[in-house]
């Protein structure tokens, strides 16, 4: 049968004064001044007056002593604590003055805040758990479940609206995904109604155009050819009947050939042979829709392909405010309008980011969620 190679470790030096045992069964020789000055919990364990009878809990001059416990050394009160080596270590690493390993998975993050929150280190865990917020653990779906159980568990409330968010941004499993099954119910409760809301502003926000702010399109950047343009708001039209008709926010696009070379091109407007793309028809406004409905986020957008179908749609004219507005037989100029769209996109998601950093409400969920009973999500 072969044996299990011991963790290594730095926390082996004689000059320590008690032993902590890992869960797995590994010691490390530390020093109680040092961690009773990082946390008050090991100050006030280490302050309890020991046992009399100390001869099982101590390092004996035996064949089975760790290498450097050897004869003529000074038996160490073993204390015995719950964590795994590799947290354990981690977590004396941080309260040491020594080189601390760079935290790369959640599976060692995770269990080295709640052991510091355990032990009571205030300003370490600070220190540490900023690393939850970095992008690097929220690149799934799985991740960003884990941390935001994490932060709920550990009560982070000023993280919460924050990973909430970055949740938001995958499309969400079903009640009976695993992910799901493993949250505390208050805490899904308190996901699902700030999503909830989040939508609400989404939606709110894309069903009124008005508010949408004139995007500044910048194409062929770094050339000769470097042209601005922006989207802008078509002045409501009448028919023949004098009916109005309400003002469309478009986007014009074209290639240069076709419309934006030097002889047709004007400052103050549209080149009359520009296409002009209608931001806010109600099918591409219902595909915006549906986008951030199963996304609450300005991601949904930013990485969504509406708009797009709109550049091949044959569309008669009598359906159009005017003949600019047919889809463009040159490809060119579709290639052009589909880049448009992707910075129009990018404006759109960044400003309904911002609309929903607005939604505040998930830490006073939070609070309702402690004082009441939600067993009954248990059963969904």
């Amino acid at each position: 049968t072969l044996v299990p190679m011991p963790y290594q470790h730095p926390f082996t030096k004689n000059s320590a004064d008690v032993i902590l045992r890992s869960s797995d069964g590994d010691d490390f020789k530390v020093h109680k001044l040092i961690l009773s000055e990082a946390s008050c919990v090991f100050e006030s364990m280490f302050s309890l007056p020991q046992p009399s009878d100390t001869s099982e809990r101590a390092i004996s001059e035996s064949a089975d002593t760790p290498k450097g416990c050897g004869l003529g050394e000074k038996q160490l009160a073993v204390v015995e604590v719950p964590e795994s080596s590799r947290t354990l270590d981690l977590l004396l690493r941080y309260c040491y003055p020594m080189s601390r390993p760079p935290l790369t998975n959640l599976q060692e993050l995770i269990p080295l805040l709640e052991s510091m929150k355990k032990y009571d280190m205030g300003e370490l865990v600070e220190d540490v758990r900023c690393e939850l917020l970095k992008d690097r653990f929220n690149q799934t779906l799985e991740d960003a479940f884990a941390v935001y159980t994490a932060v709920w568990r550990l009560d982070i409330k000023e993280y919460l609206e924050i990973t909430a968010r970055a949740i938001f941004r995958f499309r969400l499993p079903s009640f009976a995904s695993p992910i799901l099954q493993s949250m505390p119910p208050a805490a899904i409760f308190a996901l699902m109604e700030f999503r909830s809301r989040c939508i609400e502003a989404a939606l709110d926000y894309l069903t009124n155009p008005s508010g949408w702010r004139l995007c500044k399109i910048v194409r062929w950047t770094g050339t000769e050819h470097e042209d601005s343009r922006e989207t802008r708001v078509e002045e409501p039209s009448y028919d023949d009947d004098g009916y109005g008709k309400s003002s469309w926010t478009v986007l014009p696009y074209g290639c240069r050939r076709c419309v934006w070379c030097a002889s047709k091109y004007t400052e103050h407007d549209f080149p009359q042979e520009a296409h002009l793309l209608q931001l806010d028809a109600e099918d591409a406004r219902d595909e915006l829709l549906e986008l951030v409905r199963e996304r609450p986020s300005g991601l949904a957008l930013r990485e969504g392909g509406a708009l797009r179908k709109q550049l091949y749609d044959n569309r008669s004219e009598e359906t159009l405010l005017n003949y600019r507005y047919c889809s463009p037989k040159c490809s060119r100029c579709i290639v052009d309008g589909a880049e448009s769209v992707s910075q129009v996109l990018q404006h759109l998601g960044t400003d309904l980011d911002a609309v929903l950093r607005s939604v505040s409400t998930l830490q006073c969920l939070r609070l309702e969620a402690r004082r009441d009973n939600w067993s009954f999500i248990g059963s969904i």
